[in-house]
């Protein structure tokens, strides 16, 4: 089972990629170009949630911070200072794929961004030591994303588990409403969090399959819960706000 220090490891080295990383502000659509990055928006709750009291809504405030961690990952998807390119054309015509290089505390991180299929490929590998944990072209991160920005996928590849991973998807629809879901093959977490323009939004809450929490509220900030046991059954109901 995935251990608590892994995830560390993990965040961790999510974050040494990313403090030597270069996060541009917009997406490029232009595809002789490479993706200035992901562009998934992190769920924003409304004000009056995220400063409420109750504990129900703390719980949501909790489990979408989690969903959010995302960015963390993200983050570490940006070339450094666009150096390291390993394609031998100038970056206007080089590519796809572009491949970019940089170092971070002692380990050496290899990104390759090209496209498939009309998405955008992130494949983030390290290689060298840390915390202990020996890395050899290691592929940490894979993303995709559709060009246009709407719906995409990111991986976080698990080194003590081989191909278990945790997951994030993510959707925009017509409407401008956000879905985005994280799954945790290991713990048999999954969790879903939809927010429409107006900031009113859900969340469900799923463990080995089973439904155990759902959530929703206003773009105002009240909402109402349900809880459930690990039969599915409802345990508990209310509202806040």
């Amino acid at each position: 089972m995935r251990s608590l220090k892994s995830v560390l490891i993990l965040i961790l080295v999510a974050l040494f990629a990313f403090s030597c990383s270069n996060k541009k502000n917009n997406p490029t659509e232009n595809l002789e170009q490479p993706p200035e990055q992901v562009s998934a928006e992190p769920i924003t709750l409304p004000q009056a949630m995220q400063q409420s009291h109750d504990p129900h809504a703390q719980m949501v405030n909790n489990y979408v911070q989690m969903i959010n961690m995302f960015q963390q990952f993200t983050n570490s998807l940006v070339p450094r200072n666009r150096v390291g390119k390993m394609t031998g054309n100038a970056e206007s015509l080089g590519g796809p794929p572009w491949v970019y290089t940089w170092n971070a505390d002692s380990l050496n991180f290899k990104l390759v961004i090209t496209i498939e299929n009309d998405q955008y490929h992130w494949k983030l590998s390290i290689t060298g030591t840390s915390y202990g944990h020996n890395f050899a072209e290691f592929v940490y991160l894979e993303a995709w994303e559709s060009t246009d920005g709407k719906s995409g996928k990111l991986i976080v590849h698990d080194f003590e588990e081989g191909n278990d991973t945790i997951q994030w998807t993510w959707n925009i629809d017509a409407n401008g409403t956000e879905t985005i879901t994280y799954t945790d093959t290991m713990s048999g977490t999954k969790m879903e969090a939809v927010q429409k323009s107006d900031l009113s939004g859900t969340l469900k809450i799923w463990q080995n399959n089973v439904l155990t929490f759902q959530a929703s509220w206003t773009g105002a900030g009240s909402g109402t819960w349900i809880t459930y046991d690990e039969n599915g059954n409802q345990t508990g109901s209310g509202s806040w706000g």
